[in-house]
């Protein structure tokens, strides 16, 4: 049998581990690290004046109208959401409560455990700053996506797993289950763990009947936590799983095999950790197949004992593989590999150091400067707009788009929330009559619903098929009351199509807003207005969800 991991002959942890002076120097700088980045996201949150992202204001949308399932995900997110917002009001803070929350329990886990796995107290301190550096896993702590939780849930599966590894009883097999089907509530992705658990049994031959064992416990568990989701989705079509599909299809090229998204894709896995520790965990990922699989013998110098590689790279090699290959077909986005940094960070950490020759120190440190240089101009990039940079590019002869900027996506949607009732306000006191929101685009609808804290007077016109959870409260009834008055959203940017035959009357000239950074607009807002709603045979035209009067 295999001895277990993290179980390293005395000669091998003395020689990693320095004096127990020093080890307490490290564990309160490792402390110090964790609250700074704490305060960070914390600041970032109050502070920035950031706007709510689409994703969490429509999310919040979900946490008002609890259910089994949502058309793209699972219950979780809505649930972690009316969790925060129950505490804290329906807030900025509030949405965000729960991404730092599960980022902060997120590095903690991984400081404890990498101080275990690794028997190393320098390489669970730099662990701990690689994760704090990294600009992507910053946003995990401020931005309440489905990320966060995932991140968090799939870091407690992988300590549960290597808790297997080293007892034996089905204690951490439970806690492995679980951490499985309560990931799996934010996002499917989780399921890729199973495979992870299956990697690590086909690398581990001694290991492998219990492993086999153990994960068929840890399936029952998953399975019984996606019956509410299956029942649900059996009774909307299966639209779920339908969505999930769509984002594994060959949508974007006719080919199967294509390098036209293979290069994007790569360089967005290596730019959203910031390019120097994507580098490093590009190379951590090859180290560890080096020492799993044995390969360049001669090279002994900072290998991993084979266990504990064998374990690293079994928790992230289906994940990189599938997106990979699916990488040769299509775009994958940014966040969609996040939970590969779970292990391959502390890998990364564990690498760089040993040996900490003047190449990891020079390359180390060139990466740390980077990793937070790109952070500083996410909280600092309104100063940009001060220096009035935006008018000296246009001045020099080229054209500034806002898009260009993604912090401005965060920018604007309070003013839009400000307009949106003023308007309300004013047609209710004019017509006596109900007012509504209408737009064509459900990221939209979540910015007016939360920015108006008016999410039951929110609608988004009718699609062909539902694609948005706003099309599917439709397609249940959710429409406009009979009578009506509609106020129609729209950001100029994005175009837009009005619904005159909704109503008995439209006003066409529009009312406008602009949002300015400085002196820079970048964000104008558009305002039609309707009269009379003519009722539901209006809301669903007959292309779209069967016959009904024309």
């Amino acid at each position: 049998m295999l001895r277990p991991i993290g179980k390293l002959e005395s000669r091998v942890a003395t020689a990693e581990n320095p004096s127990t002076r020093s080890t307490t120097i490290i564990v309160t700088l490792a402390m110090v690290v964790m609250a700074a980045s704490f305060l960070e996201k914390l600041a970032i949150i109050t502070l920035s004046g950031f706007n709510l992202s689409f994703d969490e204001a429509y999310y919040w949308h979900w946490s008002k109208q609890l259910d089994w399932c949502y058309f793209s995900k699972g219950p979780g997110i809505a649930l972690l959401i009316r969790a925060t917002t129950s505490l804290l009001g329906d807030t900025e803070l509030g949405v965000r409560a729960g991404a730092l929350f599960c980022s902060t329990v997120f590095v903690a886990l991984m400081y404890v455990w990498s101080l275990q796995f690794f028997r190393c107290a320098r390489t669970a301190f730099l662990t701990v700053v690689l994760f704090a550096a990294a600009p992507f896993m910053m946003g995990l702590g401020v931005l309440t996506t489905i990320d966060s939780p995932l991140v968090l849930c799939w870091g407690l599966a992988a300590v549960c797993f290597w808790k297997t590894t080293e007892t034996r009883g089905n204690f951490w097999w439970v806690a492995t289950g679980l951490a499985v089907a309560a990931g799996t509530q934010f996002k499917f992705t989780m399921l890729f763990f199973v495979a992870s658990m299956l990697t690590y049994a086909a690398l581990s031959k001694w290991e492998r009947p219990r492993v086999l064992k153990g994960t068929a416990l840890v399936c029952g568990m998953v399975l019984v936590s996606l019956i509410p989701i299956l029942l649900w989705n059996s009774q909307h079509g299966w639209i779920t799983f339908g969505h999930t599909a769509t984002k594994a299809s060959t949508i974007e090229t006719k080919h199967w095999v294509s390098l036209t998204h293979l290069l994007p894709s790569f360089m967005q896995q290596i730019g959203v950790v910031s390019p120097l520790i994507g580098i490093a965990t590009l190379a951590a990922l090859g180290l560890l197949m080096r020492d799993t699989f044995g390969f360049i013998p001669a090279l002994s110098t900072g290998r991993l004992d084979a266990p504990r590689a064998r374990f690293l790279f079994a928790i992230g090699a289906p994940v990189c593989l599938f997106y990979a290959l699916l990488g040769f077909h299509r775009t994958v986005e940014a966040n969609w590999m996040a939970v590969i940094y779970v292990t391959l960070i502390p890998a990364a950490a564990y690498y760089w150091i040993h040996p900490f020759g003047k190449i990891q120190r020079w390359s180390l440190g060139a990466s740390l400067s980077l990793a937070l240089m790109i952070q500083s101009l996410i909280p600092l990039g309104g100063l940009l707009y001060t220096a009035e940079v935006p008018q000296r590019i246009v001045a020099s002869g080229y054209k500034f788009k806002p898009s260009i900027d993604p912090t401005n996506r965060l920018q604007g949607w309070t003013l839009l929330g400000e307009k949106s009732r003023e308007h309300a306000s004013r047609l209710e006191r004019e017509t006596g009559k109900p007012v509504i929101f209408l737009t064509d685009h459900y990221s939209m609808a979540a910015w007016v619903g939360f920015y108006t804290q008016m999410p039951d007077r929110v609608f988004v016109l009718p699609h062909e098929e539902p694609n948005n959870q706003f099309d599917l409260w439709g397609t249940k009834g959710r429409i406009p009351p009979k009578s009506a008055t509609g106020v129609f959203v729209y950001e100029l940017s994005k175009g837009g199509r009005r619904a005159p035959y909704m109503f008995e009357k439209v006003v066409d000239r529009p009312d406008e807003s602009s949002y300015f950074r400085a002196k820079t607009e970048v964000k104008h807002f558009l305002f039609f207005f309707g009269y009379d709603f003519k009722g539901e045979s209006w809301w669903i035209p007959p292309e779209i969800y069967g016959t009904v009067k024309s």
